[in-house]
């Protein structure tokens, strides 16, 4: 987790873009929720942890401290996921916090639900934050590579 906080101090524009992009996010699915589903904004709900995921593991492999464990790029990115996935699910409109301010005003309280969902979210975090590092693993290793003449 320290790891994770000093790539985020040490790459503070992109952090700060990837924020932006995150809210506005939010904001749209706030605009285009219709009885339980924001379905233009899918898509870019799935891309949250996939590019949490990819800057996460492009930033570890740039840093010479971390360019010989591929292992702790993907965990980077898994983790990086994971937590993109939960804090959007806990905020969004219709998430955790929705859910939980709906019971305090006196509606039905869907706990279990709720916590298949946020199980659901962890696992598609976890998933596409790997996917992400392991595609800036991927771009990464060709970047470096010498092009061929003949």
């Amino acid at each position: 987790m320290s790891d994770l906080w000093r790539d985020i101090r040490a790459h503070k524009l992109a952090a700060i873009i990837y924020l932006l992009f995150w809210i506005g996010v939010l904001v749209v699915e706030v605009f285009t929720f219709v009885q339980d589903v924001a379905g233009p904004v899918i898509p870019f709900l799935f891309m949250i942890p996939l590019v949490a995921g990819g800057m996460v593991g492009w930033w570890r492999k740039a840093t010479p401290a971390h360019a010989v464990r591929m292992g702790n790029r993907l965990f980077g990115g898994m983790l990086a996921g994971v937590l993109s996935c939960e804090i959007t699910f806990i905020v969004m409109k219709g998430g955790a916090a929705d859910e939980l301010i709906g019971w305090m005003r006196g509606q039905r309280f869907q706990g279990i639900e709720v916590l298949e969902f946020l199980i659901a979210s962890g696992i598609v975090g976890v998933l596409f934050g790997l996917l992400g590092a392991a595609l800036a693993q991927a771009v990464g290793e060709n970047r470096h590579k010498p092009i061929p003449t003949t």
